[in-house]
């Protein structure tokens, strides 16, 4: 009976040290709150999933960096640029000095609310009263300027969730 009692005693320490100094992997959930974008380095590099994809956004969180955008860029440079805004509201995107057309995808904490496909490059000496003026119909805290496609691409759809994420 005391050889028993003392097997499992020692069955039982075995246990307890195994569970509180092996290893273990940990979640860490370190996704980043518009808030918290909202501190990161203007310009910044960051990442962000959706259905398992990984991409690679540029963050753009000032007026100065709102307002220029990707105007007289060639190309995006990554996988899109994130505006964040400092609080939802209905915020305006327009298409000013742009070379390439877009899609626009409106976000509300991380969450996709509406979409502007396909948006196109105004025409050349396209006068600035002529340009349009694109806004999502529920209040937005961040919209993502990505090539157009993205969304059809990656079978995007409103109620989607993006994750960012600071990359090292």
């Amino acid at each position: 009976m005391k050889v028993k009692l003392i097997i499992i005693l020692l069955l039982c320490a075995a246990f307890l040290l195994v569970y509180f100094i092996y290893p273990r992997e940990q979640k860490i959930d370190n996704h980043l709150s518009n808030n918290e974008l909202l501190l990161l380095s203007d310009r910044s590099l960051i990442s962000g999933t959706i259905n398992e994809k990984i991409f690679e956004f540029e963050l753009v969180n000032s007026n100065a960096s709102r307002t220029l955008g990707l105007s007289n860029r060639d190309a995006i440079g990554s996988d899109g640029m994130l505006f964040v805004f400092n609080k939802k509201a209905s915020q305006s995107i327009w298409m000013k000095d742009m070379n390439f057309n877009l899609d626009l995808i409106w976000l509300s904490d991380g969450e996709i609310i509406g979409f502007n496909l396909a948006v196109p490059k105004p025409e050349p000496d396209q006068n600035l009263s002529e340009l349009p003026i694109y806004q999502p119909v529920l209040a937005a805290n961040a919209v993502l300027e990505t090539q157009a496609g993205f969304v059809k691409q990656h079978g995007l759809e409103i109620g989607d969730s993006f994750t960012f994420f600071s990359l090292p």
